[in-house]
C-alpha cells in the first residue's frame, strides 16, 4: 500500500481521537485508559499482520483496507488514550506503541529517501 495512504489514515485517526477525547473528557478513569491501551495494542498488532494475511491467500486490496483501518484505529486509540490517561503517568504506554505501529511506513520512507539522495 502507498505510504501516503497509511500516513493519511494514521493522521485522520489521531485527529479523530483528539476530537473524541475532547468531547468525552468526562470518561477519564483507569478503566478507560486500560481499554484504550488494549485497543491500541490490538490495532498495532493489526498493522503487522499484512504479510501473514497475504501469505494466507487474502486479496491484496482487502489486506490494504485492513492495514489502513488498523493504522486509523491505532492512532485513534493512542491519541484518545494519551488525552484521557488517568493517571497521566500511564501516557508512556501509548508513547511506546507509536514507533511499533509506525515502524513499517518509517522504514519504507527512510529507504525511499536514501534511494532518492543517492
Amino acid at each position: 500500500m502507498s505510504i501516503l495512504i497509511l500516513i493519511a489514515a494514521a493522521t485522520l485517526g489521531a485527529v479523530a481521537g483528539a476530537h473524541l477525547a475532547g468531547r468525552l473528557a468526562n470518561l477519564r478513569s483507569g478503566k478507560t485508559t486500560a481499554v484504550l491501551c488494549v485497543l491500541a495494542l490490538l490495532a498495532t498488532l493489526g498493522t503487522k499482520s499484512s504479510e501473514t494475511l497475504i501469505e494466507g491467500g487474502m486479496d491484496f486490496t482487502a489486506v490494504d483496507v485492513i492495514e489502513a483501518a488498523s493504522y486509523f484505529t491505532a492512532a485513534l486509540a493512542m491519541m484518545m488514550g494519551w488525552r484521557l490517561a488517568r493517571p497521566p503517568a500511564w501516557r508512556w504506554l501509548f508513547a511506546t506503541l507509536v514507533p511499533v505501529a509506525m515502524y513499517e511506513p518509517l522504514r519504507i520512507g527512510w529507504r525511499l529517501l536514501a534511494v532518492l539522495l543517492r
